[in-house]
């Protein structure tokens, strides 16, 4: 589920409002916002957890940043000549 900052600001002082219980945050966020999606406790937590590791409610994920992928003709050259020099070098060791 996807909350918006002002979402998660919410549950956040709800969440130290109870001395990070998480329970007892639930209970208050739906007193306070019954009429949004109630998260779960561990949500609470989450939140909390990502404010303070990453200085964002989100953690970055630079597990999915990749490496742009350039072709050209010098690239393709260099690698074909390192495959026919020894060709049991793996594409990973070329590249590196």
């Amino acid at each position: 589920m996807s909350y918006s900052n002002e979402e998660k600001m919410n549950m956040l002082k709800c969440y130290t409002q109870y001395n990070n219980n998480a329970t007892a945050a639930v209970k208050l966020y739906t007193e306070l916002y019954g009429d949004r999606t109630i998260p779960s406790r561990f949500t609470f937590s989450r939140i909390q957890k990502n404010l303070l590791l990453h200085g964002s409610f989100n953690k970055n994920n630079t597990k999915s940043v990749r490496c742009k992928r350039v072709i050209n003709e010098k690239n393709t050259i260099i690698v074909l000549a390192h495959l026919y020099k020894n060709p049991h070098t793996s594409l990973r060791i070329i590249s590196g």
